[in-house]
């Protein structure tokens, strides 16, 4: 069994453990600050990595911390605390990758995605009755406004034509369960300069941060916010030509 070294003394401990007991007692009692605690050096944070490295826990300290975890809440100050932590955190290129890849991985396997439905079914979805106003995307219920006059299938199929069945978010090809998106979010504006094709699943990104979405539309077409202005009265969609 591999060994570990303590955060505060430097001692060797069992690997699940972060300190000795003298030092967990300590620390307990209200003797020892994290205020006035010289932080470990770079030696002792390598050693410790390496101490870590192919160590798995077993079944049964898995069971046992379950058991001791049960019944545990945390209170909404540490939550608060952990949630401004979490935000000022970055995760790199390589870490993604790597969660992406692990997450592909998990949803593969049959018994797993039975288990993540579950345990998002009924009142255990934090989005459960959460709907209408007390919806956190809630925009006046844009969603139930009307499309323009010239929203048709035909309109469809030439801004499909025109990026070639192509998503102009992803770069994969967009034939089945796929559709135009409003870049000002406004499905009256049915000009081909608003409209660009992509993915339902990319499409269902851009109902938050629509700012920011307009911006990234503009740059990536080369478009002006101008030119997204839309007057019912003075445009004639029919001599606008297509964005390319």
């Amino acid at each position: 069994m591999k060994q570990t070294l303590c955060i505060d003394c430097g001692k060797r401990i069992s690997p699940i453990a972060s300190r000795c007991k003298s030092c967990s007692n300590k620390f307990r009692a209200g003797k020892y600050n994290h205020k006035n605690r010289k932080p470990p050096s770079k030696e002792t944070i390598r050693k410790q990595v390496e101490g870590r490295k192919g160590y798995k826990t077993s079944e049964e300290t898995k069971k046992k911390l379950s058991l001791a975890n049960k019944g545990k809440t945390r209170s909404k100050e540490f939550r608060e605390r952990m949630r401004e932590v979490g935000k000022k955190r970055k995760h790199t290129s390589k870490s993604k990758n790597k969660m992406s890849q692990t997450m592909k991985k998990l949803w593969r396997n049959k018994e797993y995605r039975g288990k993540a439905t579950i345990c998002k079914k009924g009142k255990k979805n934090p989005m459960y009755g959460r709907c209408g106003e007390s919806c956190p995307v809630f925009n006046n219920y844009s969603s139930r406004e009307p499309y323009g006059k010239k929203w048709c299938l035909e309109l469809k199929k030439q801004i499909a034509t025109r990026d070639g069945y192509i998503c102009k978010y992803c770069g994969k090809i967009a034939i089945r369960v796929s559709g135009p998106h409003h870049i000002n979010y406004n499905k009256r504006d049915c000009r081909p300069i608003n409209l660009v094709w992509v993915h339902n699943r990319c499409n269902a990104k851009f109902n938050t941060k629509r700012e920011h979405w307009i911006d990234f539309w503009c740059k990536r077409l080369n478009i002006s916010r101008g030119e997204l202005n839309f007057k019912e009265k003075n445009t004639s969609e029919e001599n606008i030509s297509l964005v390319v």
